[in-house]
C-alpha cells in the first residue's frame, strides 16, 4: 500500500527567541512576491497575528503557500503545498522549503531555522485518514523517503486524535540551512 496526498505541510523550527516578533517576516513575503525570488504564483500576504495558536503570516500562492506559525512549543516556517505531486515528501517540497529559510535567515538579522528535525502533516484526509493502520503505512513511506533526501532520521507519529496524520522527522545534526540545500541538491 501506498500513500498519496496533494495538500501536505512541511515545516522547520525557529531556534527559540529568533523571530519574538513574526510579523517582520511581512516585509520579506513581500519580497518574495515583487522579486520573484522563489518560483511559482505568488498573489498576496496575509496576516493573522490575532489568532492565538497557527498561522500569523502567510505568504498566498498557486502551487504552495508559505507561513510563519506560532504554537505553544516555538514558531515554525511552513510551507503548504497545494498542487503539483502527489508524494508525501519529495525533494522539491523540502527544498522550496529550505529555500524560503534561507531567503528568511538572510533577510532577517538573528533569525535562524533549525533543519535537525522537520514535521510533516497530511491535510488530505479523504487519501490519508488519520487511523493506526494508515499511520504505520505512513511512518514507513516518510522514513524511506527521508533517508532517501537527508540520510538517517527517526520518524515518529505525533498521536492527536481528529487531527491530520502528523509525523515528526528527527536528525541527530542541524545542519545550517545552506548546507542542508547543498546536501539535498547533491
Amino acid at each position: 500500500m501506498s500513500l498519496t496526498a496533494r495538500r501536505v505541510e512541511l515545516s522547520l523550527p525557529l531556534e527559540p527567541g529568533c523571530l519574538s516578533e513574526p510579523e517582520r517576516v511581512v516585509p520579506v513575503f513581500h519580497g518574495v512576491i515583487r522579486d520573484r525570488s522563489l518560483p511559482g504564483v505568488w498573489v498576496d500576504v496575509a496576516r493573522y497575528a490575532h489568532v492565538g495558536h497557527g498561522p500569523v503570516v502567510i505568504l498566498v500562492g498557486h502551487e504552495a503557500d508559505y507561513a510563519i506559525e506560532r504554537e505553544a512549543a516555538g514558531v515554525r516556517l511552513a510551507r503548504t503545498r497545494k498542487r503539483g505531486s502527489d508524494s508525501l515528501l519529495d525533494r522539491e517540497l523540502l527544498g522550496g522549503l529550505l529555500q524560503m529559510a534561507e531567503i528568511l535567515e538572510s533577510s532577517l538579522a538573528g533569525v535562524r531555522v533549525r533543519t535537525d528535525e522537520f514535521r510533516l502533516r497530511v491535510l488530505d484526509r479523504l487519501r490519508v485518514p488519520n487511523t493506526p493502520e494508515v499511520v504505520t503505512v505512513a511512518r514507513s513511506q516518510v522514513h524511506g523517503l527521508a533517508v532517501a533526501l537527508v540520510g538517517s532520521a527517526e520518524v515518529a507519529a505525533l498521536d492527536d486524535e481528529g487531527e491530520p496524520v502528523t509525523l515528526r522527522v528527527s536528525r541527530s545534526r542541524n545542519q545550517s540551512v545552506s548546507e542542508a540545500r547543498r546536501a539535498l541538491a547533491g
